[in-house]
């Protein structure tokens, strides 16, 4: 095997390792808007690990990526109801589902 192929064969394994991580492990995107700030700010990249929540459920307080229902894309919020707890909004109490969490961004303004 020549040098030229071994070193496409090295380029072409490590690019078929960093997509499987960039798949199913980690991923980054950049934040966009203040409701997470002074924690993290609009413009800041963030890295999410895909991995964290195969063994173990959210708890209050974590920082999570989520598609909520009426959006199309990605927000990054706080934990900060869990599945089964009533929460109070506004004036009015609902119970969560038991699959349902209550997050909330870090900006109280």
């Amino acid at each position: 095997m020549t040098i030229r192929a071994k070193i496409a064969s090295v380029l072409l394994v490590a690019f078929i390792c960093a997509s499987l991580i960039r798949l199913f492990v980690v991923e980054g995107f950049i934040v966009k808007g203040d409701s997470m700030a002074p924690t993290i700010l609009s413009g800041d990249y963030v890295f999410i690990n895909r991995l964290s929540y195969l063994r173990k459920e959210p708890v209050r307080g974590d920082i999570i990526i989520a598609i909520p229902r009426e959006q199309g894309f990605k927000v990054i919020k706080r934990v900060t109801g869990l599945p089964g707890e009533d929460v109070e909004m506004d004036g009015k109490t609902f119970k969560l589902d038991p699959q349902e969490y209550f997050t909330l961004g870090d900006n109280s303004e």
